[in-house]
């Protein structure tokens, strides 16, 4: 008998964190059990976002920092 568990990881706004976190780290998380079906839409988005070529209004609802956004206009 065998038993595995792994996370999947979800956010409260159950929408992925996906942009820079730190200069030359990119976040691609939080797509909870939808992560395999989005998977090869978040590789393009990341790519777009290495070479610098990503809308930042376009992917700023998926934005890793929008929580302390929020945070700050209140």
């Amino acid at each position: 008998m065998e038993a595995t568990a792994r996370p999947r990881p979800g956010t409260p706004d159950n929408a992925p964190i996906l942009g820079p976190i730190a200069p030359g780290l990119i976040a691609d998380t939080g797509t909870y059990r939808h992560g395999i079906l989005l998977s090869a839409q978040t590789a393009v988005v990341v790519a777009d976002f290495v070479d610098g070529t990503a809308g930042q209004d376009e992917w700023a609802a998926f934005d890793p920092w929008r929580w302390s956004k929020q945070e700050a206009r209140a």
